[in-house]
């Protein structure tokens, strides 16, 4: 009785390693080779640091983000341009810049900032605040 379940084990064995080498190990390469996961996006990401148009929105929009969540009372001074900004692709940006401000003890100081934002296209455009998702700033310490 034993030796009959341990052959019924190993032929169901064989046959489901069998069914996964023909059948389903097909069926997953042939849907990797398709179209079926492609996102169609105009914006592509450039793994460089690049300063677009795109990039420029996304620093002001971050700008925004920032002035808001620390508030009318700081004294906060942004620099004009990014240090550096990354396009991501799907029009998600990392911009990386700095701000001057003064803090509770009368003393200057210089952050540095990483803000994750993406655009998505509603009406009004990218100049449209209420357009853009912030996914995270770093590397400020009053935030």
């Amino acid at each position: 009785m034993k030796l009959h379940k341990l052959l019924i084990f190993l032929a169901a064995f064989v046959g489901l390693i069998l069914f996964t080498h023909r059948v389903v190990l097909p069926l997953v390469l042939d849907v990797v080779k398709s179209d079926l996961m492609l996102t169609d996006s105009e914006d592509l990401n450039d793994p460089y640091k690049t300063s677009t148009p795109m990039t420029d929105l996304a620093h002001m929009q971050c700008i925004q983000y920032i002035a808001e969540e620390l508030g009318p009372e700081k004294q906060i001074e942004f620099s004009n341009k990014p240090i550096h900004a990354w396009s991501l692709g799907e029009y998600t940006y990392v911009i990386n810049s700095q701000i001057e401000y003064i803090d509770d003890n009368e003393q200057p100081i210089t952050e540095k900032y990483a803000c994750r934002i993406q655009y998505s296209e509603d009406d009004g455009g990218p100049a449209n605040y209420e357009n853009w998702s912030v996914y995270g700033v770093s590397g400020i310490s009053d935030l």
